[in-house]
């Protein structure tokens, strides 16, 4: 493995990284790549950066593993160059839009969607619900219309993006902006229209909006794929009963 064939300063700039098995894969991607110069990826200072940032929002629980693990680790091991500034990296944001991006842009693309996500995480905590949107939105529009190379890319991008239309969806729902929050799950559901979230959380938007029978359907559908799931249960239950009770009153 070349981690312990390259140099000192190399190994020693890696080694904080090998703790989180996430990071840990991403340095073993780096050390396999096709360049085979996992020396000069351990001395690229955006690469380093990157994962700085990525192993500060692991220790502080802002991201799981499985999430840093969609955002980053197919896209470092291919086709990557060294030596991308920040400049480019918002080139690339601005410019991104219907592009087959290389693996780094992509990367750097999606470790910027994770900051802004995160910002907005923060707020929607402290229900500061209209910076947490704006901070959505920015994550959103950086994704819409990414492009990867592969199929396995274009599935960790989707997989993203639909992250982010419920964030959008959370905070519509917190404002009572239903017809909105409807609309980013329906969002959502055209990437992935098995997605639990997004199914449940239209079903409490179309509650809101006095729509019981669209709220039975979502969730008639989210039951039959996960039986276990005790908020789809009592939800099902309250849709159930407005839909009788508005069903008496004509």
């Amino acid at each position: 493995m070349q981690v312990l064939n390259a140099d000192r300063e190399a190994q020693k700039n890696i080694a904080p990284f090998l703790k989180h098995s996430v990071l840990r894969a991403i340095v073993e991607s780096l050390a396999n790549s096709r360049d085979n110069d996992f020396e000069a990826w351990a001395k690229n200072q955006m690469v380093l950066k990157s994962l700085r940032e990525a192993q500060r929002l692991l220790d502080t629980g802002h991201v799981t593993e499985e999430e840093m693990e969609h955002a980053l680790l197919y896209h470092v091991a291919k086709d990557t160059q060294v030596g991308v500034d920040q400049q480019q990296i918002n080139t690339n944001i601005s410019t991104a839009s219907s592009t087959k991006l290389t693996s780094e842009q992509l990367v750097m693309i999606l470790n910027q969607h994770l900051m802004e996500r995160r910002q907005g995480n923060v707020h929607y905590k402290k229900r500061h619900f209209t910076e947490a949107l704006e901070h959505y939105s920015k994550a959103a529009s950086m994704l819409e219309g990414l492009s990867g190379r592969a199929k396995e890319e274009q599935q960790e991008v989707n997989a993203s993006l639909g992250s982010v239309f419920l964030n959008v969806a959370a905070v519509h729902l917190q404002q009572q902006y239903y017809g909105e929050a409807v609309q980013w799950c329906t969002k959502a559901l055209k990437l992935d229209a098995s997605n639990d979230r997004a199914l449940l959380r239209r079903a409490k938007a179309q509650m809101g909006r006095h729509n019981y029978q669209k709220a039975v359907v979502d969730l008639s559908m989210l039951i039959q794929q996960d039986p276990a799931n005790l908020d789809a249960h009592t939800l099902m239950q309250r849709a159930r009963t407005a839909e009788y009770a508005e069903t008496r009153q004509h």
